[in-house]
């Protein structure tokens, strides 16, 4: 792992470890606790192999383990409650950091393999033709959510097996995923945040293409990699000009300037003199072993532990490894879907529309987690 990279999990460790850890994880900008934030610490901990503060956070961690399996997400604004309930993201962090703490110390502990999975049994449970649940609440169909989720699957599949029936489902699920992301891709290389939208925030196309990443460098499907690269040729021409994001030209607004959007960006650009400018970025708004909020407007003044935790967590599936950069073939299986996405999506928001101006009743999304 890269030098600087390195040092800003060191940082992130050296500031929180300083902290009580039953108050560490508190977000103090939104007012609420965060189990991303442990989950992002029990990552750079063990990364750092300082097994002494992994040992801690993970007991605290379990410790905020819901009934169903899953961890709590709390909403991001200051005036939500500090009251939770199950979210797909923080699951998917604590699967990630809980299997790369476990299988470095504790690889033939059964009580801690059985507690994993059983996680990722829960994580599979919840999810329906390529879709999961994203949260008792907050029930959109969010692709990087979907992705990250199917990345844990991927992660704790890896250790398992090659005959075993658990990994096979894993990955079976993983592949529904991905095969419903790649569906998604508008014919410009974009990703919509969820399903039924056209709207693309430069931030969530950034992460899924990210993750896509891993996953076309790990199975060496053709297809993937034709998707991964025409998402990466959206990036080039719309977001990132090597120097710096784009944001002015997003039509979604959602988290303008987030930090975090940056780190997702060192995968794509491994190297290079793209490469060299993300982490000069990351270095500017980095401050005594946290990240700022955003680069953009006051927010960049202010160190923001939450979003600290989401470049850590973005950091951990960073790679050398590169995608064959191969011309991105028509395939008019994903062409003639993307399509009919099109149409279903353009009728259900009109519809919604329609009967809104009659009776409000909301967001679509909302109304049905498996519509």
């Amino acid at each position: 792992m890269k030098d600087n990279i390195k040092e800003f999990l060191k940082n992130f460790v050296n500031t929180l470890s300083l902290e009580n850890i039953d108050t560490v994880h508190h977000d103090s900008i939104r007012k609420k606790d965060r189990i991303e934030i442990l989950a992002a610490l029990l990552i750079a901990a063990t990364q750092l192999d300082n097994k002494e503060l992994s040992d801690k956070v993970f007991s605290k961690i379990r410790e905020f383990q819901l009934n169903c399996s899953g961890f709590e997400e709390k909403f991001y604004g200051n005036d939500d409650e500090n009251v939770g309930s199950y979210g797909a993201i923080p699951t998917s962090f604590v699967a990630i950091a809980a299997c790369k703490y476990i299988y470095k110390y504790f690889p033939n502990n059964y009580e801690y393999n059985r507690w994993l999975l059983k996680l990722g049994d829960f994580i599979y449970s919840v999810e329906s033709e390529g879709a999961y649940l994203k949260g008792t609440l907050n029930r959109s169909k969010a692709l990087n959510t979907d992705l990250f989720m199917s990345y844990s699957l991927f992660v704790i599949s890896k250790n398992l097996s090659n005959d075993s029936v658990r990994r096979r489902m894993y990955e079976e699920a993983t592949r529904r995923t991905i095969l419903r992301i790649m569906m998604y891709q508008f014919s410009n290389g974009s990703f919509p945040y969820q399903s039924y939208t056209f709207k693309v925030p430069f931030l969530y196309h950034i992460v899924v293409t990210s993750l896509l990443k891993n996953f076309a460098i790990s199975s060496r499907d053709e297809m993937i990699t034709s998707v991964y690269n025409k998402a990466v040729k959206f990036i080039n021409s719309n977001i990132f000009n090597g120097r710096d994001i784009n944001w002015e030209r997003a039509n979604d607004k959602d988290k303008e300037g987030s930090i975090w959007a940056y780190s997702f960006l060192l995968n794509i650009y491994p190297r290079g003199e793209s490469h060299s400018n993300l982490i000069d970025i990351l270095e500017k708004h980095f401050e005594n072993g946290l990240f700022y909020s955003s680069t953009l407007g006051d927010s960049d003044k202010n160190v923001d532990k939450f979003y600290s935790a989401w470049v850590i967590v973005s950091l951990d599936h960073f790679t050398y490894d590169e995608v064959e950069n191969k011309k991105c073939k028509f395939n008019i299986f994903l062409f003639l879907n993307r399509q009919l996405l099109n149409i279903q999506a353009l009728y259900r928001y009109m519809k919604q529309r329609l009967l809104n101006t009659i009776y409000d009743t909301g967001a679509h999304e909302n109304k049905n987690p498996h519509d």
